[in-house]
């Protein structure tokens, strides 16, 4: 688990992942294993919500009213938001030209 941990603090969070997931197959229950797990799922794969969702669920059984592991659920429940298109230049001018055309 510590060096999940490590890792995770040199923003390695792929082998951070790795180390903790083991760490967690092999019989770390704690609430700090769990969240530090998916913190790191959540930095290596953003993509993988609903296995981070899972590990931060079950530390929050273990420790409902850690103010970490709270943040760290809602910033995975967070949807990303969508992102805007640059407008197109050509266009705004033919809609809305200049005030000194």
């Amino acid at each position: 688990m510590a060096r999940g941990i490590i890792y995770a603090a040199h923003n390695n969070y792929a082998e951070a992942r790795a180390a903790l997931a083991t760490a967690v197959t092999l019989g770390a229950r704690s609430p700090e294993a769990l969240a530090h797990l998916a913190d790191s799922i959540l930095h290596s794969e953003p993509a993988a919500t609903s296995e981070a969702q899972s590990a931060i669920q079950r530390a929050l059984r273990l420790a409902p009213g850690d103010p970490w592991m709270l943040d760290l659920a809602a910033q995975i429940d967070k949807k990303p938001a969508d992102k805007m298109e640059a407008p197109d230049p050509r266009r705004l001018f033919q809609s809305r030209p200049p005030k000194e055309w």
